[in-house]
């Protein structure tokens, strides 16, 4: 393996392909920085990267792969009064759908109770 001064400075496509072998994409590392868990440079219109900083994001990552085990998963913890706002956002979704499915009431002229005219007679 190829031994990169720490303090170099890569394009982050060049560290994609040259130090990460093509492990991820540079989107990815772009996504990782938006996230706050990568350093990125940015000299002029390009993002850039040295092996430290990606060293520093490596060891990032290792870290939280080993605080879960292997079939567990990282769990947001909640108050007992705390709701998912996004199962009740589906939930009321669902029930506004059922809804709109049954059929109206009918309001057709022959269905719908017929008023007096004035002059005592019934319509029809």
């Amino acid at each position: 393996m190829t031994q990169y001064h720490p303090d170099e400075i890569f394009t982050i496509k060049e560290a994609c392909e040259r130090i990460l072998k093509n492990a991820c994409k540079p989107s990815h590392l772009r996504n990782e920085h938006k996230a706050g868990r990568l350093s990125l440079l940015k000299i002029g219109k390009r993002y850039c990267v040295t092996p430290a900083m990606l060293n520093d994001w490596l060891q990032l990552c290792l870290r939280k792969r080993s605080r879960l085990a292997s079939t567990s998963t990282e769990v947001k913890v909640s108050g007992s009064s705390a709701i998912d706002h996004t199962q009740s956002a589906l939930d009321a979704l669902s029930m506004n759908v059922s809804k709109l499915k049954k059929p109206s009431r009918n309001t057709s002229r022959s269905s719908t109770p017929t008023q007096p005219k004035p002059n005592g007679r019934t319509g029809s």
